[in-house]
């Protein structure tokens, strides 16, 4: 038997950023158990656990958004207790525009042509053949909505302390977090604790209010039956991408910046180093032909030689140390330039491949299910039969007949 706290709702409300939260306060969560694993960087996404699916290893603190789906099997085990469920809940029309926000953005990613188009599309599909579904914003709240009042339903039925939070006003009032959550906080944490765990809210990351045209922001603010429009949100999505096209350029940007000045400092280090060997070869040959003219003035004075010779090898030693140097450092840079064409190249490779691999791992996946329907209905037809056989060896004629049978089983056969 294994308790936990669940974090279920529309999603696109904060329900990562409260895993965050709940994690800085003590409690155990996917973050504490699993780090960063599942997170989606463009989507602000992620951070979910399997709740129905899972072993052993499930955190206390579990978030699903689709826990509306399987509420009812959730709350049929018997070897887990829901000790809560916190539910933030957001504006309709911006939970489920931002959702929207969110689809367009990756469509404009993988799709470059659908900027070109004369009107953004209003509806969309992701598998061959599959089902297509709609990009309209109130399409898509409907199907939260709808969600949203199962699963409360349903936690009401089963007598779950339910907590509802809004969304996004627990980013920035800890004491009214407090007050909605203290029951299911750690014992000893109190709202100063709440406070402190704030450095991790980002504010620019609850955008799609501001996002939206000053009209539609009002409108939705004014009736939550109002909607903004898919030219909207679809600018919405393509400001996202430009801004984070714009976030890379200048981490590119300042990429290069740092391997111009590492490049800028290796040239120094490199005229440094020339300039040194220049000076060690002069100094060589004022040595040679100071040895020479000494060789020729006081050819009887061997000591004097030896010791020239001796500064010589030293010399030539340094020398061969010197370009031992430059050659590490040019090693060293050609090294790096080809470390990073390299990354360059397997991310440019990546990048190409994951559609191809998400469309051939879907295309095996259907295939599977063939093969199931398949084996199914043959093992069904299997089951039929035997079924008749065992019903004509049941039946009162098989047995009258029986002598005949073992009668035919004793004649002579032609």
């Amino acid at each position: 038997m294994s308790n936990h706290l669940l974090i279920a709702g529309t999603g696109r409300s904060g329900t990562s950023l409260l895993v965050r939260l709940l994690t800085k306060l003590g409690l155990e969560t996917h973050v504490s158990a699993s780090g960063e694993a599942n997170w989606y960087l463009d989507a602000n996404a992620g951070l979910e656990d399997l709740v129905h699916h899972a072993d052993a290893k499930l955190p206390y603190v579990a978030k699903s958004p689709w826990l509306y789906e399987f509420v009812d099997s959730v709350l049929a085990r018997d070897d887990i207790t829901i000790d809560g469920v916190i539910i933030p809940v957001r504006n309709l029309a911006e939970a489920a525009s931002s959702r929207v926000v969110v689809e367009l953005q990756n469509s404009h990613r993988n799709h470059p042509w659908m900027t070109a188009e004369d009107k953004v599309w209003e509806n969309w599909g992701a598998t061959p053949g599959g089902v297509l579904y709609s990009l309209n914003p109130l399409d898509e709240a409907r199907l939260l909505a709808v969600g949203f009042h199962h699963l409360v339903e349903r936690l009401a039925n089963a007598g779950i302390p339910t907590y509802l939070l809004a969304f996004p006003r627990f980013t920035h009032d800890a004491e009214y977090f407090y007050s909605v959550l203290k029951g299911c906080l750690p014992s000893g944490v109190n709202v100063e604790d709440v406070k402190a765990t704030y450095e991790v809210v980002d504010p620019d990351k609850i955008r799609v209010g501001t996002e939206i045209a000053g009209g539609a922001a009002e409108r939705i603010v004014k009736s939550p039956e109002k909607y903004p429009s898919l030219e909207e949100l679809d600018n919405a999505a393509l400001r996202r991408e430009l801004i984070k096209i714009r976030g890379e350029l200048v981490s590119s940007a300042a990429s290069l910046t740092e391997t111009s000045a590492s490049l800028a400092d290796f040239q120094g280090r490199n005229a440094t180093l020339e300039e040194e060997l220049r000076a060690v070869r002069s100094q060589q040959s004022s040595l040679q032909e100071e040895l020479a003219a000494k060789l020729l003035a006081e050819t009887a004075t061997g000591e004097k030689l030896s010791l020239l010779h001796a500064r010589t090898v030293d010399l030539e030693h340094e020398l061969n140390a010197a370009e031992a140097r430059i050659l590490g450092l040019e090693e060293e840079v050609a090294a790096k330039s080809a470390a990073e064409v390299t990354a360059n190249e397997e991310l440019s490779i990546f990048r190409a491949q994951c559609p191809l691999m998400e469309r051939e791992i879907e295309a095996l996946r259907m295939r599977i299910r063939g093969f199931e329907r398949a084996l199914s209905s043959k093992t069904e037809e299997l089951e039929n039969e035997r079924l008749v056989l065992k019903k004509v060896r049941g039946s009162a004629s098989w047995r009258i007949t029986a002598p005949l049978r073992r009668v035919g089983r004793l004649l002579p056969k032609n």
